[in-house]
């Protein structure tokens, strides 16, 4: 049986045991292409995975038009819309259940850090590779946005992955595995394991770096040179097709539309997207499988944990309701034992025990102490859930949900609703900082207080500076002089204040601060056009770090980093402490844009 997946050209059946590269820019059809791909796979009955860091393959369950039963019936692992949850430590696992029932499936690591997501990926490969020791039947790996995962610079932390991918895509064929390596960044792809593969699939690319790394592939085969030229004219969806060896045969093609919804696609203007229907599948003997992370991730949930503290509010207001009502005896010795499990979270704990014990203590007195440690369980409760919250972004147009949302918005179709806005030509309003809190305060003033209020721990000036949305400059300086000279805030250790108890009693007519996108808009609007597209690229890249030449390949000018213009471009942003170095010439934007 061929693989239908273009008018021009069926792949033979081989090709799920062969190592491909799948190279475009963004918006060119490479998501759509490996679907395609995977689409056939399943039709002629070949046993994949695909490895999804974008939380964008979910759709593959789905019907284009939103007919019942139109998408494929497999189990999705990880993610937003997983039928299993996984974590960091299940990588060997899922491989074993995926060599042992021929599984295909959808592995969504999209929610995982990318230190937790290159533990699980390691795992996994070396586990899968070892396991399918012989070529008994085939197997193919699709390993999306593949340049975060096998990078052309290694570091100590993605080495052993960067070894195992290696392995698969030089020797997997003698296992009857096969993989494709998909990515928008040609350029930051490992070329030891690019140059590797079998097959070039190649739509189209505009930027220079990325199509020099084609160029090295072709001169590497000594095959498909006359292609290079026409990669930046090709439409969305036309590729050009490069086989020197597997299928002896350099072809330009158009790849069909895929036949499952598109769940990565970023909505038109006015476009309505009928819902798509998941399609059902049979996940009980794989949910026993893995029926601890089940449990563990139910025991995870804030909105359980806030069910749970709700609970012990309750009892132990009852309770002290009730010794209240009784009298405690001064001569007797009351103790009461309160107890909640707390997911580990670092920093926090596995376990929260209160004591309270009490000989001579009044009821009222108990009572108080009591409600305090209710109080206590809900606070760490409340760490456990912001803990959960932080996960790094995907891209620069939405934030990830988090679990509370997830828990409480299940089933639903997640798409992009905002693109960071271009320069603008006005500025919007920092924030809702218009009630004045005695009538004495400012507009910075207040808008400094509200950061304050949010992060009782205190702020550097830097950090309250690039949050409020002002510079660090005389404004600030004043502001603090004067929130100082009314006790709302005091200084700390290295160049931080804090709000005192007085500001926080003033704080109730201040609007909140900016964070999260409405922070970025808000520096974007500030910026020169250089320094949006090095700001926009590092925020879309969060939370990994990219390489001075890596940040300017991903913009959109294509700039020259030798020249002064990025430089003085960086330095900017750098100044408004928007980015920072991270060592060995890399950059990442500021985590507390994030906050």
């Amino acid at each position: 049986m061929m693989l239908d997946v273009a008018p021009e050209l069926s792949f033979p059946e081989d090709v799920a045991t062969r190592a491909n590269a799948l190279l475009a820019m963004k918006g060119a059809g490479k998501s759509n292409a490996a679907v395609v791909m995977a689409e056939r796979m399943f039709e002629a009955g070949i046993p994949w995975v695909a490895i999804d860091p974008k939380g964008d393959w979910w759709g593959i369950r789905a019907s284009a038009d939103g007919r019942p039963g139109g998408g494929l019936p497999i189990p999705i692992f990880g993610g937003l819309h997983a039928d299993v949850p996984i974590e960091q430590t299940h990588g060997a696992k899922l491989a074993d259940l995926i060599v042992d029932h021929h599984l295909t499936c959808l592995v969504d690591v999209s929610e995982m850090s990318k230190a937790e997501s290159i533990r699980f990926l390691t795992d996994f490969f070396e586990r899968l590779y070892r396991r399918k020791s012989k070529a008994t039947y085939p197997m193919h790996l699709f390993l999306e946005e593949c340049d975060d995962y096998v990078p052309q610079k290694v570091y100590s932390a993605i080495a052993g992955l960067v070894r195992q991918v290696e392995l698969v895509v030089k020797r997997g064929r003698q296992r009857g595995i096969g993989i494709t390596l998909a990515t928008q960044r040609s350029a930051s792809v490992n070329k030891d394991v690019l140059t590797q593969t079998d097959n070039l699939i190649a739509l189209r690319t505009t930027a220079k770096l990325d199509r020099d790394a084609i160029k090295g592939w072709v001169e590497y085969h000594s095959y498909g040179a006359e292609m290079i030229q026409q990669l930046p004219t090709l439409d969305n969806g036309e590729a050009w097709v490069s086989s020197p060896e597997h299928m002896k045969l350099l072809k330009k093609i158009r790849f069909r539309r895929r036949r499952t919804f598109d769940s990565g696609a970023t909505p038109q203007l006015g476009e309505k997207v009928k819902p798509a229907t998941l399609t059902d599948i049979d996940v009980a003997a794989i949910s026993a499988a893995f029926a601890d992370t089940i449990e563990k991730a139910q025991a995870n949930d804030p909105v359980r944990l806030k069910r749970e503290v709700a609970r012990l509010e309750h009892e132990l207001a009852r309770l002290a309701a009730e010794l209240e009502e009784r009298g405690a005896s001064p001569a007797k010795e009351v103790e009461v034992e309160v107890k909640v499990a707390v997911p580990f979270v670092p920093g926090v704990f596995e376990e929260s025990v209160g004591r309270l014990s009490a000989a001579g203590d009044t009821a009222a007195e108990l009572s108080k102490l009591l409600v305090r440690t209710a109080v206590e369980l809900g606070d760490a409760l409340k760490v456990v859930a912001e803990e959960q919250d932080r996960f790094p972004w995907a891209d620069r147009e939405t934030p990830r949900r988090s679990l509370r949302e997830t828990a409480t918005n299940s089933g639903g179709i997640a798409t992009k609703s905002r693109e960071i806005a271009p320069r603008a030509t006005y500025k919007e309003p920092r924030a809702s900082h218009t009630t004045d809190v005695d009538g004495d305060l400012g507009k910075a003033e207040l808008a400094f207080l509200a950061v304050l209020a949010q992060f009782p721990a205190g702020r550097t000036r830097t950090q309250l500076a690039m949050q409020a949305g002002y510079k660090k400059n005389s404004t600030l300086r004043n502001a603090l002089s004067k929130l100082r000279s009314k006790d709302y805030i005091e200084d700390l250790p290295g160049d931080a204040v804090r709000i005192t108890d007085a500001g926080a009693d003033a704080v109730g007519g201040v609007g909140e601060a900016l964070t999260g996108p409405a922070l970025i808009d808000h520096w974007m609007a500030e910026l020169g056009k250089a320094e949006q597209e090095f700001f926009s690229v590092l925020v879309e890249a969060y939370p990994d770090v990219l390489s001075r030449e890596e940040a300017a390949s991903r913009t959109e000018s294509q700039y020259d980093p030798t020249l002064s213009t990025m430089r003085n471009a960086l330095s900017k942003l750098r100044g408004l402490n928007l980015i920072e170095d991270m060592g060995r010439g890399t950059l990442r934007a500021k985590p507390e844009l994030f906050e």
